[in-house]
């Protein structure tokens, strides 16, 4: 249980993001199915990349915001997470349509 979500629950003011916020932002699964889609999926268009690297910058300014990760932090994820994007695309020769 989030510490969050007992202080909710007991009835004691916090300062900070909701505990349903704090814990949407736990689910980096999802983020991961949506980088591993977009990494994938050479016949997507263009909007739908776009939205989907929205969405990336929307999680990573989200888990700075709610204090979850130090900026270098999330800034060091992204930038590995860029690699693996880059490796996949080599290893199954992956195309990006422009």
């Amino acid at each position: 249980m989030h510490v969050a979500a007992l202080l909710e629950w007991l009835g004691i003011r916090y300062t900070g993001a909701r505990s349903e916020t704090l814990a949407l932002c736990r689910r980096k699964d999802r983020a991961l199915a949506v980088l591993a889609a977009a990494a994938l999926a050479p016949g997507t268009a263009r909007a739908v990349r776009v939205s989907l690297l929205l969405f990336a910058v929307g999680v990573c300014l989200s888990r700075i915001s709610v204090g979850a990760h130090f900026p270098a932090d999330v800034l060091g994820a992204a930038l590995l997470s860029l690699a693996v994007v880059k490796a996949l695309r080599a290893a199954f020769q992956v195309t990006v349509r422009r």
